[in-house]
């Protein structure tokens, strides 16, 4: 049999309508948006959206008058008929200056999924009145070819137009429109314009049924929204180069930092850019003051703030949904609080803004329902930039509230020893050969400390019961740094199979360790159920220092960390894990702000010290990386202070608290040195 070559070509069904209409565009209040945006290519300055009643299944319309430039018949029959045109794509830019927002040509049918039939009006000057009509149920015919479906359309003299413009109506309404979905569609539109650099010249306004007047009118934001208790603005220019403005009620001055060439974690540029941003953040706590000054609710206020916050994404001044919409954490802001609620701000306290342009940043491409923007590393990038820059708002929002307070002052109260020596002085001078009351004076010292001990001790469990929260945060922080070094010996010992081998051996050791300690961590959880803590141990502290820092031996190779520890041979009596514990979170510290410093010309380097001195074993740990600026010093053991976007905050107060357990102290040195020195004090008494 011989081959017989044949062409052939796609021919849609008719109902290719209602899967582009009505199952890619999620709800109506986007096809509505859909349309909004339509008018905005036609360089409209105002959009009515006029419902009309009753708004139920089967009845009632929806109308879209604008004042764009209007179509011409040449312009309905050869762009608007053919989806997927390719003007917006050729021109990209209206005649009006306006980057188009529309360019896969398919928003039209967000009709289709409005209602079941739609009439265009359209004129532009210089040219007769357009009319169409479209039966959409027509469209869902599975017999018929989309080629075979055809309407009815004229040119004639103006009947319904006296200017420019296009009207879209949509009859026989395929879903109900009740309050909350005319709140949703409300909400929607105040966020569809940018509240900050919003389109010159283009307006909004809603006209509703009697029964939903109050949300009649031109659409606009709430007066609240405009204070903001912070904010955050600024740019990546074309040149990479960060600009950031923050500014706070507290401080009033606005303040300027810049970061020049800026690079993302492992050296890398950002894939995305130039754009745009700003983001405003409330203290939801003062909504009450908010409130009173406004002569509005406390309930009023919360809805306003709850209806809008979240972070928006703006292309070309228009929102791109659903970046933003009610629910959408797509930064994990509140993942984020939730691990750090002292440091973080949550979602529903931020309104804010990123402004991109689609020529500026091509990847940034919208998926083809026109609802979010496809997965790439520039829209990784985007998102690691956002919280980059509230990263830098919450630092300084956290030092500006940052008070003395009650839980502080008793900690250190907590901390302190009972000290009789100004009794002892006295007696010393008034009985000063009395040696049985200096001996009772010293017993009476010793059993007071030791039952305040006690007492601290039960305190400690309460206020732990107490804050449970707090607890699993603490777990899982260290869990997750002994599941890393798990993994990391896991992964030195698949290069290393030969079980003669002493390395792959040693290795082994590691992971056993590793999951020795992860026990550790849980058996932290004893002491609320009564128990005391482990027995201290004695061991060698080099040793255990060296054991820590071959679990991460290949992070430490990776970013080419050269490490000095000394072979002296120092004995010391505490918890094995807790001192371990402390080693690794300074070292996961030290690896992580010289991954961010990407490659450098000069040498990585950790130095440790174990030396004893003053009667104490003093342990120093210092890094040659980026270092710890002097306004961050005062802060950094308070619980969830952090400088990573991603941090928790809590590794330098665990392993401050550690070191408090054993009465010595855990010290960030200041001094003229490059980098981060950390010095831990354990007094020679408990060797």
């Amino acid at each position: 049999m011989t081959k017989e070559k044949k062409k052939f070509s796609l021919r849609p069904r008719a109902r290719i309508v209602r899967t582009l209409g009505e199952e890619l565009i999620s709800s109506d209040a986007i096809a509505l948006i859909e349309l909004v945006k339509n008018s905005y290519d036609a360089d409209a300055h105002n959009v009515t959206i006029h419902f009309e009643a009753p708004l139920t299944i089967g009845a009632g319309f929806i109308s879209v008058l604008d004042d764009g430039k209007g179509m011409s018949p040449d312009d309905l029959e050869v762009g608007w008929m053919q989806p997927a045109s390719i003007g917006k794509l050729v021109d990209r830019i209206s005649v009006g200056g306006r980057p188009y927002l529309g360019q896969k040509g398919i928003g039209r049918f967000s009709a289709a999924k409005l209602a079941e039939r739609m009439m265009i009006t359209s004129m532009k000057e210089g040219f007769s009145e357009v009319y169409a009509e479209f039966n959409w149920n027509d469209y869902y015919n599975p017999e018929k070819y989309l080629d075979e479906i055809n309407g009815d359309w004229e040119i004639r003299d103006p009947e319904v137009l006296k200017i420019s413009g296009t009207l879209l109506t949509m009859e026989n309404l395929r879903a109900m429109w009740d309050e909350d979905s005319i709140r949703e569609l409300s909400i929607q539109l105040q966020r569809l314009i940018s509240p900050v650099g919003s389109p010159e010249n283009f307006r909004i306004f809603l006209e509703l049924p009697e029964e939903y007047s109050k949300f009649s009118g031109e659409v606009s934001t709430s007066e609240m929204l405009k204070n903001p208790d912070y904010t955050i603005l600024g740019e990546l220019d074309g040149s990479n180069n960060l600009t950031m403005v923050y500014s706070s009620n507290i401080t009033k001055e606005p303040l300027v930092i810049t970061k020049l060439n800026l690079r993302l974690l492992g050296n890398r540029r950002p894939e995305c850019g130039p754009l745009e941003f700003e983001f405003r953040v409330w203290d939801r706590d003062r909504f009450k003051d908010v409130a009173s000054e406004l002569g509005r609710s406390l309930n009023s206020v919360r809805q306003d703030m709850n209806s809008v916050s979240g972070v928006s994404i703006y292309r070309d001044k228009f929102r791109v949904a659903p970046y933003g919409n009610p629910g959408d954490d797509w930064l994990r802001l509140d993942l984020r609080r939730v691990q750090s609620p002292t440091m973080r701000v949550s979602n529903n306290q931020v309104i804010g803004r990123i402004s991109i342009s689609g020529q500026g940043n091509p990847e940034l491409k919208d998926q083809t329902n026109r609802e979010g923007i496809v997965y790439s590393q520039s829209f990784e990038d985007l998102r690691e930039i956002a919280k980059m820059v509230l990263q830098e708002l919450e630092n300084r929002r956290y030092k500006e509230r940052r008070i003395d307070s009650d839980d502080d002052k008793n900690v250190r109260l907590m901390q302190q020893k009972v000290d009789l020596d100004s009794v002892r002085e006295v007696i010393q001078k008034k009985i000063p050969d009395d040696q049985e009351i200096r001996d009772i004076l010293d017993k009476k010292e010793a059993e007071i400390n030791e039952q305040v001990g006690e007492l601290r001790e039960v305190i400690t469990r309460y206020r732990r019961l107490s804050t449970m929260g707090q607890l699993m945060d603490v777990v899982m922080h260290e869990v997750g740094n002994y599941i890393l070094r798990i993994k990391n010996g896991a992964r030195i010992l698949e290069r290393e199979v030969d079980p003669n081998n002493d390395k792959a051996t040693r290795n082994i050791l590691n992971i056993n360790e590793g999951t020795r300690l992860l026990t550790d961590t849980f058996k932290k959880l004893e002491p609320f159920g009564g128990r005391r803590r482990e027995r201290a141990t004695k061991f060698i502290v080099e040793d255990a220092i060296k054991d820590v820092f071959g679990l991460f031996q290949t992070e430490l190779s990776k970013l080419k960390i050269e490490v000095e520890i000394p072979d002296t041979q120092t004995t010391i009596k505490i918890s094995e894990p807790e001192l371990k514990e402390i080693i690794v979170n300074l070292l996961t510290n030290s690896i992580y702000w010289f991954g961010s410093m990407g490659q450098t010309e000069r040498d990585n380097k950790i130095i440790v010290g174990v030396k004893s001195e003053n009667r104490h074993i003093e342990i120093t740990f210092q890094d040659n990386g980026p270092g710890i600026d002097e306004d961050d010093a005062g802060l950094i053991f308070d619980p969830y202070y952090t400088k990573k976007p991603d941090g928790i905050g809590l590794g330098l107060t665990i392993i401050g608290e550690i070191a408090a357990q054993y009465n010595g102290a855990l010290e960030l040195v200041v001094g003229d040195q490059t980098g981060a020195c950390f010095r831990l004090k354990l007094p020679i008494e408990e060797v």
